[in-house]
């Protein structure tokens, strides 16, 4: 089916009515579902906007609008921001985004024009550590990747040089939310990594050391792990200053795409 048939419906998915993108052709038969989560600044229909995968007539696209990333929340998380941004923000974000995405996984997964039990998850940015803390705590989750994120909030410790890392408590609650420590778990999945070398947001660093770690988990099976970096795309998918640049955005779309068609079969 061209691409040109794709078609997107604004829903409310789950019993707490999430707000969603859903993506997809019209008819035919029935399709895999992937679930994509975009970043602290950016929004589902930004995220469907930025990365559509229209060559993936196959596949049901849901983006997922992230808890307190959306109105009215963002001017409550705003005045939470100025209190403490790390317990008050950046965690709930994410653990309560991966909260809501098991809710929509279960209530997408029950629609009728959708096959089978396994999925994909995709992350951009903050959401990639959700997708990636998703996938370990649903064993449907068959394919994952992420794009520009971070596997803890390692990062922020560099961002926010001033904030109270001393707090009591503050070192466990943040442990739950460690995509790194859990490297072991990931195998059973297929995980596409991708990193944009011009990314100022979101060191490549980070997720360097992660795939890195995580690699050895799929020794012996190179088709399922894959760790690969685009020069000159910056963090927020938008397009480069150079053709190198906008030929590696180009290629890096094409990558996920590619890694959902042919991981969920």
């Amino acid at each position: 089916m061209a691409a040109s048939a794709a078609r997107t419906d604004t829903v409310s998915i789950g019993p707490s009515g999430i707000p969603a993108l859903v993506r997809h052709e019209a008819g035919g038969r029935p399709k895999r579902a992937v679930f994509l989560v975009h970043g602290m600044r950016g929004s589902a229909p930004w995220l469907a906007g930025r990365l559509p995968l229209d060559d993936c007539p196959e596949l049901l696209r849901v983006y997922i609008a992230l808890p307190w990333l959306r109105d009215p929340g963002r001017e409550a998380l705003r005045e939470m921001g100025r209190d403490d941004p790390v317990r008050r923000v950046f965690a709930p974000v994410v653990r309560d985004g991966v909260r809501e995405l098991a809710e929509v996984v279960d209530a997408v997964l029950a629609r009728g024009d959708v096959v089978g039990d396994r999925c994909g998850l995709y992350g951009f940015s903050i959401g990639g550590l959700v997708a990636l803390l998703g996938a370990l705590a649903d064993a449907r989750a068959a394919a994952v990747a992420v794009t520009g994120t971070v596997p803890n909030f390692g990062y922020l410790r560099e961002m926010l040089r001033q904030y109270d890392w001393t707090q009591p408590g503050l070192d466990e609650e943040l442990a739950s939310l460690d995509a790194l420590r859990r490297v072991g778990e990931f195998a059973p999945r297929a995980l596409l990594v991708q990193h944009g070398t011009a990314d100022a947001d979101a060191d490549p660093k980070f997720m360097r050391a992660f795939a890195e770690a995580v690699r050895p988990s799929y020794a012996g099976e190179p088709d399922r792990f894959r760790y690969e970096l685009y020069e000159g795309v910056k963090h927020d998918l938008a397009e480069a200053d150079t053709e190198q640049g906008r030929a590696e955005l180009s290629r890096l779309r094409r990558d996920v795409a590619a890694w959902f068609s042919r991981q969920l079969g």
